[in-house]
């Protein structure tokens, strides 16, 4: 046994989820390391506090536990040519009945000397339980055959030792028993059910008595691998009644068929429950009051039937209970000779008992326990030092203090902080610590997003954003666009300090306007403002005036003072258009007025018809693709990061009339409320070329199509995405669907009711556009998205040196919360190299991939450059 790794160990599957934390009822057995180069931090598992309860193995769904057992050094050792014994646990004929014989024939036949089944070891121990509690009045004990509890009284209830039972296990009375009365000197294999009696064996208190531990799981791998079958072979010591001891109560049952039903005997198992048990009621326990003749404590559920070191597809069912009940019942005689008479009297079958081992001496078969809390100590903060962990993981609010999410595996905040302090976690496994991290640089990040860097005014993208969220607001607005004249020059000639300040300046008296008169303020661009009054203009209308006074009044910096001037263009608002469009027309009047020289004004008006003419065109040009076939689909691929396989596309539409893309053709269609039809057509252009790639032979990938804020009006669209699937015998694995962020902010039942619809037909839901501005981490906990899509504009923003770990930090959180994550707009190698060292998912962008006709798509493969 390689005791470096320790009993039970982690593997390179871990993925540190923390559900081994949560269900581990040994403070600091459990470790979270510090995250590694790539983000990810793993569970391991420290030796010298792990009881081998083997509740992480139940609860671990990636195979991330292993353990280590005796079986390699055993079958080594015995084709050495040593002389080695088995004490078989009887649980093994119950769990194997159909290979039970033919295993031992195999074993015996590599030289295995003598068989005996531990079931006669649990006779003795029941003996010693009754004749102990007799002549010492000793009640109120705990069982001990089950190693994993005698190791957690010893490392972690101390004060419990002396109510341990100090008669030895089955397993070690039989061994004891084979040895002194059988006089065999052989080494002895004890087949077992528990990992943990590797803990008891190796006890110096049991030194020499048994030497390997071969657990049922790893023995059958070796006997089905080597086809270890032999001729059918028995035990050599007939069975008895503690054969039951296996199942949950055995013992307690066993007591009883020799004491009477007046026995109050306590039982208890189940890793999680027994040690909660065992630590809330230690006081009790501990007491002379107890009440109980002795409490029947076993660590798992199913009882040492279906211990940790069984195959774990047994424990799924009953058959090894139903067939030790066989074996106990077939065990129990008809005649009076026996201890196991089913017409004796309890008291009768004890006098048989204490017959059958009147020659054993009680003194043989105790044992003595051990103090090992020294090395399982748990320091415990004072109030101070709590509260100072807490300070580092952002929880400065008593209900910050008690979140008590569980997601880091412990039951309380103040457990997790305990364990901070004592080495066994970090503030990085906090979901929420992360979660106020990234919200924190979110907030920032939204704060730039919508905001100048120089100025602090609302930046352009912003403002566009605020004016059709108030669409309402601004429909009888008038749009202002002013420029500075001849800033060019003023840049050039005076420097980029002067020149700077200059817009400062500019930018503290609109603002100060701005928040008198309640006008939307942003910087457009370089030296233009962008300014949005709730009311028409006219030429002579003070508001004007006012504008323009901002502009002239002298600037002075030293010794320098100049004369200042600004260009206006206005689009009075018609109701009609939307506020983008009225912005371009300030943005062209502004032009205008520039040509006529400096401290111009001009209203934009006769080119609203021109502009309305070319919509006219755009939306007949719809309405003809419509009507004529006149649209179809590119797909961009997306790509595995880590394998940099092709894993699916997303779908986009085009018009096929030269010269109208999509950010010309979608907001007519947005406007006249054409973007359902579009929605529906794509998805069943995108269904029927799934259908065309699976009948030509292709291996299909799945396949995304958009989903606007537009189309919840198109309630039916499900029902349609249904339909199509069957007709065209697609699965829904196939169609995923990409909703536009803000679908998920809207709480409403209709929405509610959508995803539920799309989860009930199997289909994928992605989040697009995910950081545009919109985003509040807190809600990702959750909507009932798979994929979590991040906007290009982050990657552009932040995936440069020094930003570069707020990209990685939301990668971390999605992973948390069990989503994917795909990144958009990857345009550079070092950006993919870089996404990937951060754990991306999927990758799309022009670095892989532009957007590309079917049959291009189709035989797409990945390459990195």
């Amino acid at each position: 046994m390689n005791m470096a790794k320790g009993l039970v160990y982690t593997n390179e599957k871990c993925v540190g989820c923390n559900k081994c934390i949560a269900v581990c009822s040994a403070l600091g057995a459990c470790i979270s390391t510090d995250s590694d180069i790539n983000g990810n931090s793993r569970i391991n598992v420290d030796p010298s506090r792990c009881v081998g309860c083997g509740a992480c193995f139940s609860v671990c769904e990636h195979g991330a536990r292993e353990y280590c057992d005796d079986t390699d050094a055993f079958f080594n050792d015995l084709a050495s040519g040593k002389e080695i014994s088995l004490l078989v646990a009887p649980s093994f004929r119950a769990n194997y009945p159909d290979e039970y014989e033919k295993v031992l024939g195999g074993l015996k036949a590599l030289g295995v000397k003598h068989i005996i089944n531990v079931a006669f070891g649990a006779d003795i121990t029941t003996w010693g339980y009754i004749k102990y509690i007799r002549e010492n009045g000793f009640t109120g004990g705990i069982s001990q055959p089950c190693p994993a509890v005698v190791t957690y009284i010893e490392k972690y209830l101390p004060e419990l030792l002396p109510k341990l039972f100090p008669v030895q296990s089955p397993l070690m009375c039989a061994a004891i028993y084979a040895r002194k009365e059988l006089g065999i000197t052989d080494s002895f294999a004890f087949i077992s059910p528990c990992i943990a009696k590797k803990l008891e064996i190796d006890d110096p208190e049991n030194s020499g008595l048994v030497d390997y531990n071969v657990t049922f799981n790893h023995l059958m791998k070796v006997v089905r691998e080597r086809s270890l079958y032999g001729e059918p072979a028995t035990d050599e010591i007939e069975y008895g009644l503690g054969s039951i001891y296996p199942m949950p109560g055995g013992l307690k049952d066993h007591v009883k068929w020799f004491m009477g039903d007046s026995a109050f005997i306590r039982q208890i198992e189940g890793e999680k429950q027994m040690y909660e048990y065992l630590r809330k009621q230690s006081a009790h326990l501990a007491g002379k009051d107890n009440p109980f003749l002795f409490i029947d404590a076993l660590n798992c559920k199913d009882g040492c039937l279906c211990g940790t070191g069984t195959e774990p597809e047994l424990a799924f069912t009953d058959k090894a209970l139903f067939n030790l009940l066989k074996i106990r019942e077939n065990l129990k005689k008809e005649n009076d000779d026996s201890s196991l008479s089913r017409s004796l009297t309890p008291e009768q079958r004890l006098e048989k008992l204490n017959k059958q081992f009147e020659n054993l001496h009680l003194s043989d078969y105790i044992r003595h326990y051990t103090d090992l809390s020294s090395k399982c100590a748990i320091k415990i903060p004072s109030e101070e030092e709590l509260d100072n962990i807490f300070l580092t993981m952002d929880k400065d609010t008593p209900e910050s203090r008690r979140i008590n999410c569980g997601s880091c595996g412990y039951n309380t905040c103040k457990e997790m902080a305990t364990a901070i302090f004592n080495g066994f976690n970090h503030r990085d496994n906090c979901v929420h610590y992360l979660k106020n991290a990234i919200e924190s640089e979110h907030k920032s990040l939204i704060y730039n997003a919508q905001h100048d860097e120089l100025l602090g005014l609302y930046n352009r993208s912003y403002a566009m954003d605020l004016l059709i969220i108030n669409s309402d607001y601004w429909k009888n607005a008038s749009f202002v666009m002013a420029d500075i004249d001849g800033f060019k020059g003023i840049n050039s000639t005076y420097g980029h300090e002067l020149a700077d300040q200059i817009l400062m300046n500019a930018a503290v008296g609109l603002l100060k306007l701005a928040k008198e008169k309640g006008w939307l303020l942003a910087r457009y661009g370089g030296d233009e403002y962008l300014i949005c009054l709730p009311e028409p203009m006219t030429e002579d209308h003070p508001f004007m005036e006012m504008i323009r006074g901002v502009f002239e009044q002298p600037f002075r910096l030293g010794s320098i003072e100049l004369q200042l001037s600004a260009c206006l263009g206005i689009s009075n608002s018609d109701g009609q258009l939307s506020a983008e469009e009225h912005i371009n027309h300030a943005e062209e009047a502004m032009r205008e007025a520039k040509k006529l020289g400096h401290g111009h004004s001009v209203f934009y008006s006769e080119i609203l018809q021109e502009k309305a003419r070319e919509e006219k065109i755009i939306r007949e040009k719809i309405v003809d693709a419509f009507e004529n076939d006149g649209f179809y689909i590119v797909y961009q691929p997306k790509v595995d990061a880590q394998s940099v396989k092709l894993c699916g596309y997303e779908a986009l539409i085009r018009m096929k009339e030269p010269g109208f893309g999509p950010a010309q053709f979608i907001p007519i269609a947005e406007k006249h409320g054409w973007i359902w039809r579009i929605g529906r057509m794509t998805t069943e252009l995108v269904v029927r070329q799934l259908a065309e790639w699976r009948d030509a032979g292709y291996e299909l990938h799945p396949v995304s199509v958009n989903f606007s804020s537009n189309q919840l009006s198109d309630t039916g669209y499900v029902d349609y995405l249904e339909e199509l699937l069957k007709q065209y015998d697609i699965p829904p694995k196939y169609v995923e669907v990409e909703i536009t962020e803000g679908i998920f902010l809207d709480r409403s039942s209709q929405v509610e009711a959508l995803f539920k619809r799309f989860k009930e037909l199997g289909i994928r839901l992605l989040m697009d556009d995910f950081g545009t501005g919109y985003s509040s981490l807190g809600y990702l906990t959750y909507i009932p998205v798979d994929t979590i899509k991040l906007d290009k504009s982050l990657v552009d923003n932040y995936l440069i040196d020094g930003k570069d770990a707020f990209i990685n930090d939301v990668i971390r959180l999605v992973h948390h919360l069990d989503k994917e994550m795909t990144i958009e707009g990857v345009e550079e190698k070092w950006q993919y190299t870089r996404l990937r060292e951060f754990g991306a998912d999927t990758i799309q962008g022009y670095y892989f991939s532009k957007p590309l006709p079917a049959d291009e798509a189709i035989n797409f493969r990945p390459g990195v450059d």
